[in-house]
């Protein structure tokens, strides 16, 4: 076979699969996060779940909110001094491991969110923890030594491999501790992924406020004056009577009419400065769409493989 040839097909081949490749394995997560975002953790003992994990200096417009997530351990190297000691943390989706630290990027997330979303009936706390430590444990390997855990263990084996939590499941998001909280454990938390179709923030624009329309002040009504009592100006000195004044019309003031009220204009939500942190605007998620794209990646370079080929055929002839 001639390399000058096939060289130009090798190259489209190469190109389309590399192309699809990104594409296709690109992950989809539809947990908005604040990533890098600096997070105030405080952990109590949970009697649901391992600990009780309280969230504070959360910023607005994510699928995280200021408050309390059931917790879990996966990391027993160290401990997680309990409230009211706070610690910092950063926040990472399970889902998207390609963003996770190093060390946490190669565990088995899918079966640890499995296990959160297939809790057996009457299953303590301490149960599913060891199922989740015999998955992670960032101090070495783990066995379960409740019954419980390790049916729930041999469960995950056979059925969580490939388990990936979809709108209105679970997802564990990762704790991991940073400056200055040093030496704390990595931690989980239950994060319920919300019924969207894309993560998308709301905007953030405050309702204005109606400002109340100024009632008319009244119109003083002027009083009728009252006339003085005429003065005889002059006395009659032939009869000696007064003379008798004549009466002057009063006039009455008309009332002004009321001004018209003139509404204030609220201002518009653009002009009113929102202390909360806006968060940045989310990549677009991979979905259908890449698929879509990365099939027609194919047929292009299959069509233009059809075309050289008949080229050389035509050529040969």
């Amino acid at each position: 076979m001639n390399l000058k040839k096939t060289l130009p097909l090798l190259v489209i081949t190469v190109i389309a699969t590399a192309i699809t490749f990104n594409y296709t394995t690109a992950a989809y997560d539809p947990l908005l996060l604040p990533k890098g975002y600096p997070i105030i953790l405080e952990a109590s003992n949970g009697t649901q779940s391992y600990f009780l994990t309280k969230l504070s200096y959360v910023p607005n417009y994510y699928d995280v909110t200021n408050g309390n997530y059931l917790g879990w351990c996966i990391d027993t190297r160290t401990e997680l001094a309990r409230s009211p000691a706070k610690h910092t943390v950063l926040l990472y989706s399970s889902l998207n491991p390609a963003e996770l630290p190093a060390e946490l990027a190669t565990q088995k997330w899918n079966m640890v969110n499995y296990i959160l979303n297939h809790k057996p009936a009457g299953a303590q706390a301490q149960d599913i923890q060891e199922a989740i430590w015999y998955f992670i444990n960032l101090n070495g390997g783990y066995t379960p030594k409740s019954s419980v855990a390790k049916a729930l263990v041999a469960e995950t084996e056979a059925n969580g491999a490939n388990f990936v939590p979809t709108l209105g499941q679970i997802a564990a998001v990762i704790a991991v501790p940073v400056y200055p909280s040093v030496d704390v454990q990595v931690s989980i938390i239950e994060v319920t992924i919300p019924l969207r179709a894309y993560p998308t923030p709301p905007e953030a624009t405050p309702t204005p406020t109606p400002n109340p329309e100024p009632s008319p002040s009244p119109t003083p009504t002027t009083s009728p004056e009252t006339s003085p009592t005429p003065t005889p100006e002059s006395q009659g000195s032939s009869s000696g009577s007064m003379s008798t004044p004549t009466p002057q019309a009063t006039p009455t003031s008309s009332p002004t009419p009321p001004p018209t009220a003139t509404p204030t204009t609220s201002p518009t939500p653009e002009d009113q400065n929102s202390s909360s942190p806006t968060p940045e605007s989310p990549s677009e998620p991979q979905g259908i769409s890449l698929y879509i794209l990365a099939i027609i990646v194919l047929l292009i370079a299959l069509l233009t493989s059809t075309l050289i080929i008949r080229q050389r055929r035509k050529r040969q002839k």
